[in-house]
């Protein structure tokens, strides 16, 4: 007689679920960045136009341009999608949110200024042009400045009712009563000294998600409000805000993961021995300081005009960055491992 057992505990199945769909996630934005990796290098060793590409970024105007709005349009989902611990989850939101941005505005350099937003003309040079003599026209410019906004408007309709929705779900939803809620310090140095400088990775309050969801709409305010009055200057710079607001977030999520492992903080990295939770630590760190430099670099060389669109160095130091972004979410998932429930279930026996 065959008995049926009884099927794995819904709480079991739930805890698995969970755990493998954070590790599918981290691997896939591993994944969109080894795409536009190999998409990037191979456009740059034979590139549509004759010119090598003067930064990752200039690729949204040669035949990557599919690849590298897609890559971070899904690493941004991926971001948002994923639970940080502590303070690291309103960072790794403010990071995703604005990936997307970086995608949907292109960096400027390969077009002139006075192409944005007005009448081009048609003697204005650039130094990456859809045209084939080499020369921006009106109807080029045209059709360029219609692509950012056919692209960005609507992020802004629906980045705007996702966060609503989420100010209105924090406000609503249910706290799990086996986690422990508890709200930081009203001193704002206090908050601060708990949540950074000691690394409280407690699940937060509903007033600090409520503060975050709220810090996070004013922002998102204060761009389209940018757009509306100065659509020339957004265009023109949207995309290097956007992009610092993507890799500092994340410098810091690094920082505070080396320390998660060092202290061995989560389960994973108390899982390791004290040389694994040291080594962890430290390519934490490594990481962190190469999105931090690249950032620096980045900013410094466009904000006193030390490297022109060709630059090859300015291409370096980009790498540095995106390498650094890859290499956080490869310790991270290494980190991770393969995670599954320690629950165990009984094989069905045959009686």
């Amino acid at each position: 007689m065959r008995e049926e057992l009884p099927p794995p505990s819904d709480r079991a199945f739930r805890e698995d679920s969970a755990a493998l769909t954070y590790f599918y996630l981290r691997v896939g934005i591993i994944v969109l960045v080894g795409l536009l990796t190999v998409a990037v290098l191979r456009e740059d060793r034979a590139p549509a136009n004759g010119v090598a590409l003067g930064s990752i970024s200039a690729s949204w105007y040669t035949p990557v341009q599919s690849v590298f709005v897609a890559v971070l349009v899904g690493a941004g989902a991926a971001m948002v999608a994923l639970r940080g611990r502590g303070i690291q989850e309103p960072l790794l939101n403010l990071a995703g949110l604005f990936a997307p941005v970086v995608a949907f505005v292109p960096t400027p350099e390969p077009v002139q200024g006075p192409c944005f937003g007005r009448v081009a003309d048609p003697s204005l040079a650039a130094q990456q042009t859809p045209t084939i003599e080499g020369r921006w026209n009106a109807a080029a410019c045209a059709e360029f400045v219609a692509r950012v906004d056919g692209a960005i408007v609507p992020y802004f309709w629906v980045g705007s009712v996702a966060l609503v929705a989420t100010l209105v779900y924090v406000v609503l939803r249910k706290r799990n009563p086996a986690l422990v809620y508890r709200d930081g310090d009203a001193n704002p140095w206090h908050w601060f000294r708990d949540r950074v400088l000691r690394d409280d990775t407690r699940e937060p309050g509903r007033g600090e998600e409520l503060t975050g969801v709220v810090l996070a709409l004013l922002i998102w305010a204060a761009v389209i409000v940018w757009y509306g009055v100065g659509r020339d200057s957004f265009v023109l710079t949207a995309h290097a805000v956007a992009a610092s607001f993507v890799f500092l977030p994340m410098t810091v999520v690094a920082l505070l993961a080396g320390r998660a492992a060092w202290r061995g903080r989560t389960a994973a990295t108390r899982a390791l021995s004290d040389a694994g939770r040291e080594v962890t630590a430290i390519l934490y760190v490594v990481v962190a300081a190469a999105m931090l430099i690249g950032v620096a670099a980045t900013a410094g060389a466009r904000v006193f005009d030390l490297a022109g669109p060709s630059s090859r160095w300015f291409w370096g130091l980009e790498w540095v960055l995106v390498l650094g972004f890859l290499g956080f979410w490869c310790i991270q998932t290494f980190e991770a491992r393969i995670p599954r429930s320690n629950a165990r279930v009984p094989a069905q026996t045959v009686v």
